[in-house]
């Protein structure tokens, strides 16, 4: 059951799976830690550790008070387009200047330093800004929402128009701060708005749990 060099519970984790996979439980019969502890003849916390490996893997979930069920995946087609940073009154935001992440440095080469303007909760929507525009849209850098007028709009208020957005959809693990499941990937949409100058004025970020969405492309024929 278990391969030499590896630690007890992995063989565990391993013959728990396949019966999973051959549809032997549902999330009301699964074993607990005690039954798999007398069956393989193991000490709980052995038995423990089998079960969080497979929460680490995205098979299983684990609540407190309710001990460990099947992970369900549930998902909804989504729609990659821009539609504004979302922010609504009442919201939690947080800004801070920091060094661009990568996905974001991309797409503002030579930039150092942006305003990251992030809305936190359970889809977590970030917008990075230059100081310059910073200087014309001074809300951006106050953490009161703007619920309106849209992004777009005040931009435009302020004489940046932006003629094209670019977005681009990557797939990545969660950070610690999205506060989601073991294993669960995040679809990442990062949309450049650009000016009629074809400069890049500002990055927008929104993270998507992947096992709660699908990312659905349609084509046509030519």
């Amino acid at each position: 059951m278990t391969t030499a060099g590896e630690p007890p519970y992995a063989g565990i984790a391993r013959a728990l799976l396949v019966e999973i996979e051959k549809g032997v439980y549902d999330s009301e019969d699964l074993p607990s830690e005690k039954e798999l502890a007398a069956r393989f003849n193991v000490a709980h916390n052995t038995a423990r550790s089998a079960l969080k490996a497979l929460v680490n893997q995205g098979i299983l979930v684990s609540e407190r008070g309710k001990g460990y069920s099947l992970r369900v995946y549930r998902r909804a087609d989504i729609d990659v387009a821009f539609h504004g940073v979302g922010e609504q009154a009442g919201d939690a935001i947080e800004v801070a200047k920091l060094a661009p992440p990568k996905a974001v440095a991309d797409l503002l080469p030579g930039a150092t330093a942006v305003v990251r303007r992030r809305t936190l909760g359970a889809e977590p929507k970030a917008a990075y800004y230059l100081a310059d525009l910073i200087a014309l849209v001074p809300e951006l850098d106050d953490p009161a929402p703007i619920a309106d007028p849209p992004l777009l709009d005040l931009l435009a208020e302020r004489g940046v128009a932006v003629t094209r957005l670019e977005t681009r959809v990557i797939s990545r693990m969660a950070t610690s701060w999205e506060n989601l499941p073991p294993a669960t990937t995040v679809l990442e949409s990062v949309t450049a708005l650009i000016d009629d100058s074809d400069t890049v004025r500002a990055v927008c970020v929104t993270a998507l749990p992947g096992d709660s969405y699908i990312l659905k492309f349609t084509q046509a024929r030519r």
